[in-house]
């Protein structure tokens, strides 16, 4: 059954990074985790600022704060409400969000620890779309390395929705130095929709260094990365941070 399951796994994989190679996306974002613990309560401040010689990316930002629960060992759900930041307007409502994940590999039955990720999200503005986002989360741990990736496919729903499915893919690599400070490197890209992918330079690829730990306080942990664009149509560069605080509850 294990051997059954780890194929579909890697089939779900291949056939995403598939699409991957002509997809498309939207943001720079956390690299989410496959691991789920039961009765594990979360409550998470995270965000990302643009900076750019072009007035109008620079300083764009965008700031969630998200609250998630461990109902099983496999599942888990959650709530984000998100605001955003354009260069041309000030800090306003974005977007409220319904999540939910599902961890079918773990770290102990496969190679890669993997989990199915869905998520809805109502906009907040009526000019802008709803969308719905599916992904797979995953991640495999070496005695002094942690690798991580993230995909997804996004689609917009209901009215003032764009047609075609966006793809984005997030990754990264820590090393395992200390409790409080793990450095690593860290690689965004969001792709153009699947029938119109064009060049590398017309999607948004970041990439650059990230520091991962847990702070000196009982229950809390950071993430922060410093990116670099590294194509034509990305920001020059994207700050992202997450605060984290998880007990169980």
């Amino acid at each position: 059954m294990k051997t059954d399951t780890n194929k579909i796994a890697l089939f779900g994989v291949l056939f995403i990074a598939a699409a991957l190679s002509s997809g498309a996306a939207h943001a720079v974002g956390s690299v989410r985790g496959p691991g789920v613990t039961k009765d594990k309560l979360a409550v998470e401040y995270k965000g990302v600022r643009y900076g750019d010689d072009k007035a109008s990316k620079n300083n764009a930002q965008k700031h969630v704060g998200e609250i998630n629960y461990g109902f099983t060992d496999r599942f888990s759900a959650g709530l984000e409400y998100a605001g955003k930041r354009t260069s041309s307007h000030s800090l306003r409502e974005d977007s409220v969000m319904a999540e939910g994940k599902y961890e079918f590999l773990e770290a102990d039955e496969a190679f890669i620890n993997t989990a199915f990720f869905a998520e809805y999200a109502h906009a907040l503005r009526d000019k802008d779309a709803d969308a719905v986002e599916i992904g797979l989360l995953g991640q495999k741990e070496f005695s002094n390395l942690k690798v991580r990736g993230n995909i997804y496919a996004v689609r917009e729903v209901g009215n003032n929705r764009s047609h075609g499915v966006g793809f984005e893919a997030r990754a990264y690599t820590v090393y395992k130095l200390h409790e409080y400070a793990n450095p690593g490197i860290e690689w965004q890209g969001d792709f153009n929709k699947f029938n119109d992918t064009g060049s590398f330079d017309d999607q948004q690829h970041h990439i650059g260094p990230n520091l991962i730990g847990a702070l000196p306080i009982p229950g809390f942990s950071y993430e922060v990365a410093y990116l670099l664009g590294a194509s034509d149509a990305a920001a020059d560069n994207a700050v992202r941070w997450k605060l984290e605080y998880s007990t169980k509850f």
